[in-house]
């Protein structure tokens, strides 16, 4: 009955010193038969799980205002022509330089103190506040970009787009 309860737990545990069947049932073997590593694997499993929430949130809300700018931008027109308020070089360097930084800091966020005082989270990744937050935010974020890119390309600033062939 204690392999099937193994079996059956959504994490089986073992210890080192405990029996081979065991061990081999187990989803995590602790090798030095000390319970505080359960309690430190748990508390970075969590820091690792909130890590990964707070990425997606930045990872899709900058794509959605990338998406939000570009397709909307495209109602723009220029001599009979769509305007593309992005090129591929600008968007290239848009997901690989100005995300990486913010990934980093994000990857070395500490978790709070009370980390595992939380109930542990069953609803997954994607729920409706996560995908409200980031659609929401991602939005607004190509709003503004869009409106910014307006402003100064048919402002006060000059007459109209400058430059010739430019996407």
């Amino acid at each position: 009955t204690l392999f099937r309860s193994i079996k059956k737990a959504d994490v089986g545990c073992a210890m080192g010193s405990g029996t081979d069947v065991t061990k081999g049932v187990a989803d995590i073997v602790i090798t030095d038969d000390n319970f505080r590593t359960i309690v430190k694997a748990v508390r970075e499993g969590r820091r690792i799980a909130e890590v990964i929430r707070h990425f997606v949130i930045h990872l899709l809300t900058s794509n959605i205002a990338e998406v939000v700018a570009l397709v909307i931008g495209l109602c723009i027109r220029h001599e009979d022509r769509s305007v593309f308020i992005l090129s591929p070089l600008q968007i290239l360097w848009l997901n690989m330089v100005t995300s990486s930084p913010p990934a980093i800091g994000l990857s070395m966020d500490d978790v709070d103190d009370d980390i595992l005082e939380q109930p542990p989270n069953t609803k997954g990744l994607f729920t409706a506040e996560l995908i409200t937050d980031f659609m929401v935010s991602g939005v607004v974020m190509g709003t503004l970009c869009l409106c910014s890119f307006v402003y100064v390309g048919y402002g006060g600033y000059n007459d109209g787009l400058e430059g010739t062939d430019c996407n």
